[in-house]
């Protein structure tokens, strides 16, 4: 999984947003793009008796978290994020690498950091099959 975070920070770079997976800094410069989900998810079935055929096809719900100092500012920056990311295709060798739009969460403030800062979350599926 790391291969595929890292070839979609590369999609991400020349949008000039500072990108983070899965933690930030104590005070990053606002706007910046997170993201976060898991080590991914096999979907390869494999037979009884054969464990060691390994993982080839694999899922995974990534989570695009969007941050900025302002509401309208996460509205714009989602948006350029979106315009990048959905139906792409991150270039993982040996893979055939696809990000599709899946859900999206509203626009709200977190009130648990010091300052408060608007951001928005943005789920997509992951799909990875060997090329």
């Amino acid at each position: 999984m790391r291969e595929h975070i890292a070839a979609i920070e590369d999609l991400l770079a020349p949008l000039g947003y500072e990108t983070y997976y899965v933690d930030v800094p104590d005070t990053p410069a606002l706007p910046y793009v997170l993201l976060w989900g898991s080590s991914g998810t096999p979907t390869a079935e494999r037979p009884v008796g054969f464990p060691d055929l390994g993982d080839d096809d694999l899922t995974d719900l990534l989570g695009v978290t969007c941050v900025a100092g302002t509401a309208y500012g996460v509205l714009t920056l989602r948006s350029t994020v979106r315009a990048v990311l959905n139906d792409s295709r991150p270039d993982v060798a040996g893979r055939f690498v696809e990000l599709h739009l899946f859900d999206s969460r509203d626009t709200q403030v977190d009130r648990d950091v010091d300052p408060h800062v608007p951001y928005g979350v943005d789920l997509y599926r992951l799909v990875s099959n060997p090329a």
